[in-house]
């Protein structure tokens, strides 16, 4: 059995991952999450129509306009990719982690018995 039984061994510890990585990821994922229901208000607000919010209607805002209706459009579209994108990579390193850290413990990756640096 292996002395040291840590995912540190293996340099997967959390607390390596810089603040500025660690930062970014929370603010991309969470500024994706407020942005989506903006987007998709600006271009139903841009059709032309009236916008039915919850249980009231708010009348039309703005004149139909057909090239801010597609840029919001597209603006959505990226935005979900890019948060289905994110969302992905978090649970693909998750999953990463907890494959390499039962492995380790089970005594299948050999660890030296001298720490990373």
């Amino acid at each position: 059995m292996p002395e040291q039984l840590t995912s540190d061994a293996l340099g997967l510890q959390a607390s390596k991952v810089t603040t500025i990585n660690r930062a970014f990821v929370q603010l991309g994922l969470y500024g994706l999450m407020l942005s989506q229901p903006g987007s998709g208000l600006g271009q139903t607000a841009f059709r032309g129509r009236e916008v039915v919010l919850f249980v009231t209607r708010i009348p039309n805002l703005v004149p139909a306009d057909p090239a801010m209706r597609a840029s919001f459009y597209f603006a959505h579209q990226f935005g979900i990719c890019l948060l289905a994108i994110l969302v992905a990579c978090q649970a693909v390193v998750a999953l990463v982690r907890a494959i390499c850290r039962n492995y380790l413990q089970a005594g299948y990756i050999a660890v030296n018995s001298r720490p990373l640096r």
